[in-house]
């Protein structure tokens, strides 16, 4: 209700511009934004990997509490939200891309230390990392989509979120098949792969949109 009262008396409506603009609407996304794109469905795959598999890793394989998984989410959650906030001061300061692979980075670090922990506390620091790099990817990820693409805003917003949910099919389906072989700590494995993956694309966005 607050979102529809600002939209309806703060937000004003959009000019057109002046001159022929038939031309804007024909170009074509830029090349170099599907790496962006491969980035984008990588990231979410990792985190739709680990989300779905640690709740039933940790009560199953290490037998902790059933509400643990909870806490943790919720720790990821009152993280995620501020660095989300953040994201934008900081992109404003280093440059969104910059940031974006920081924020993979980040990833890296949170799901190899969480393969290599059994530590119930270790479990709980590492969440800042995880808020952290969740709050930077989605703060950022469809401004970078549309930013880079100025002339197709429509079509940028429309692959992102399409990238979004390949990402999370393709994590969930993957995160199954191997946790049916390997056991449900594998798929941090797969997490560790995939933002790897998402961390080589956006440097190579960066070097071709240059």
């Amino acid at each position: 209700m607050i979102v529809i009262i600002f939209v309806l008396f703060q937000l004003k409506q959009p000019q057109k511009p002046i001159g022929n603009n038939e031309a804007v609407q024909t170009d074509k996304l830029p090349r170099h934004i599907w790496f962006l794109v491969i980035s984008i469905m990588f990231a979410n795959m990792a985190n739709s990997a680990y989300i779905n598999a640690i709740p039933i890793y940790l009560t199953k394989e290490l037998g902790v509490a059933t509400s643990f998984p909870g806490i943790l989410f919720g720790i990821t959650a009152a993280i995620e939200i501020p660095a989300m906030l953040y994201s934008v001061t900081w992109a404003q300061r280093f440059g969104k891309v910059t940031v974006m692979k920081w924020g993979f980075v980040v990833a890296l670090l949170f799901y190899a230390s969480m393969y290599f922990s059994t530590s119930l506390a270790a479990f709980i620091i590492l969440q800042l990392l995880n808020g952290l790099f969740f709050g930077i990817f989605v703060g950022l990820g469809i401004t970078l989509m549309q930013d880079f693409a100025p002339n197709g805003i429509g079509k940028a917003s429309a692959i992102y979120s399409n990238a979004m949910l390949l990402g999370t099919m393709i994590g969930t389906s993957s995160m199954g098949l191997m946790s049916q072989f390997f056991g449900f700590k594998s798929p941090l494995l797969l997490s560790l792969f995939s933002v790897f993956i998402s961390l080589c694309a956006m440097l190579s966005f960066e070097r071709f949109s240059k």
